[in-house]
């Protein structure tokens, strides 16, 4: 039996904000792009929601960054909290569309309120 694919939010707005901002790897000042970070929910051709880009230059993400040292590696060796770095990426992106953050003060993780948040920029369609 077949299972259809999970639909991820998708806003090429929110990756041109992303890609607006510098490098998350401390000392980095390099042009640079984004990279979506699945946070588990990887699979054989799945991509993460753009909600859970974060902005590293070209040689962070590619070589010798994350794609080939993997993520967990990458963040800890820089001392990247990547979920921390997440949110406040998209709390900036709501803020700066005039929006009020939602309360998420009653989310127990980080993943839970990264979800709130991307639900929430979903339904606002943003």
């Amino acid at each position: 039996m077949m299972f259809p694919k999970e639909i991820y939010w998708r806003s090429p707005e929110y990756l041109a904000y992303i890609d607006s901002m510098p490098c998350e790897v401390p000392g980095c000042c390099k042009d640079t792009t984004h990279h979506h970070e699945n946070l588990g929910m990887g699979g054989t051709a799945l991509k993460a929601p753009d909600s859970h880009g974060i902005s590293l230059c070209i040689e962070d993400h590619h070589i010798p960054g994350v794609h080939r040292m993997g993520s967990k590696s990458f963040y800890k060796k820089y001392g990247i909290d990547v979920e921390a770095v997440i949110i406040r990426n998209i709390t900036g992106f709501i803020e700066l569309k005039g929006l009020e953050i939602p309360d998420y003060s009653h989310c127990e993780t980080k993943r839970e309120t990264i979800k709130l948040l991307t639900e929430y920029m979903h339904i606002k369609g943003v």
